[in-house]
């Protein structure tokens, strides 16, 4: 039989992607996911809600612009999504009892004010980079009395019935479920720079690059002094594929069944992202959460960077024209922290906004 026949390529393929984790259940799901915030993007802008989205967004509203405004909802939509998926997970652990949770919210009169309730709580413990911005968006649809439209209301039910459906199994894949959509609405992707790697190039990149010989995977302290980074992690495709084949490695070569230990650490110890685009850094640092929902925020190593040039004609850390000439800049920073060459930590860009104040 030819390499090239159909049957034999479509049979290779399909054990690929079950063992990279990217099988029927997988891509089910992140078809899921794609529907539910399509779906609920269209809904939000039926509702005429992409001016007022778009001032909490940071994204200047065309009034005439079609695109613009589907980039807009979308941008809401993947936001309000991501933090419905984290806080399904979260209600599994024991510190987050206090949490009405997602499951009959539904059949509630007011399901957003619960949303709200819990998010507040949320933010009480952590992980105000995912659900700070989350919940900005959605008190700015109560305020307006946006919700208040049928559409409106829809579109929101719409992203916490799906992660009700989902929000539990998803930590269990390694692979960033967010990326292709966020990708595919980006509006500012071409002029930033911006090109989506596919789940199924990292997960293939990450297994080619960190071969079973890579470390001593049975070593306990195999971790100890492991760093990885991302300059340009995006939303977090190839940290993602990183992170699973490293649990992946460790897990076979000590015989454990539980990576959430593992998933930890690699988040809090070893793994860094630096990006220019805060909404991709936000749906990083959602992905990454999945796998251990009680992952400490203040101790993940994501990064906004600063670019462009400044009135000096000097680069920020994150511009390409660092590149270019004989780089002087990179030398005389070379012993220079993250934010000390303009690196903004994530869990940080908001804190003190007084739109992150609750209550």
């Amino acid at each position: 039989m030819s390499l090239l026949d159909p049957e034999q390529t479509k049979g290779l393929f399909v054990r690929l992607m079950d063992n990279i984790g990217l099988g029927d259940r997988g891509r089910r799901n992140a078809d899921e996911i794609v529907i539910s915030v399509e779906t609920a993007a269209k809904l939000l802008d039926q509702a005429g809600a992409a001016e007022t989205l778009g001032r909490v967004l940071d994204i200047p509203f065309q009034p005439n612009e079609e695109k613009n405004h589907k980039h807009i909802c979308t941008t809401a939509a993947l936001l309000i999504q991501n933090a419905c998926l984290l806080h399904k997970r979260l209600c599994e652990l024991p510190q987050m009892e206090a949490l009405h949770g997602i499951e009959g919210l539904g059949a509630e009169t007011n399901p957003t004010e619960l949303l709200l309730h819990d998010w507040q709580i949320i933010l009480g413990k952590d992980y105000r980079p995912i659900f700070g911005i989350a919940r900005r968006v959605l008190q700015s649809l109560c305020d307006t009395k946006l919700l208040e439209r049928e559409a409106a209301r829809q579109g929101i039910m719409q992203v916490v019935q799906c992660a009700n459906e989902l929000g539990s199994e998803l930590g269990d894949f390694g692979w960033d479920h967010a990326g292709p959509l966020y990708h595919k609405i980006l509006g500012t992707a071409e002029s930033e720079g911006a090109f989506y790697t596919k789940n199924v190039a990292a997960l293939l990149l990450a297994r080619l690059a960190i071969n079973k010989k890579f470390l001593r995977w049975a070593d306990p302290k195999v971790l100890h002094d492991f760093k990885l980074i991302d300059p340009a992690c995006g939303s977090g495709t190839l940290l993602m594929a990183a992170v699973k084949v490293l649990k992946d490695r460790i897990k076979e070569a000590t015989k454990s069944e539980h990576d959430a230990p593992i998933h930890k650490q690699l988040i809090e110890e070893s793994v860094y992202g630096l990006d220019i685009n805060e909404h991709a850094i936000q749906l990083a640092a959602s992905n990454l959460t999945l796998g251990a929902p009680n992952v400490d925020y203040k101790r993940m190593n994501l990064y906004r960077m600063r670019h462009g040039l400044n009135k000096n004609n000097e680069a920020s850390a994150g511009s390409l024209e660092l590149l270019a000439g004989n780089r002087p800049w990179l030398e005389t920073q070379k012993d220079s922290t993250i934010e000390q060459v303009g690196g903004k930590h994530f869990d940080k860009a908001r804190r003190g906004s007084s739109s992150d104040v609750m209550g």
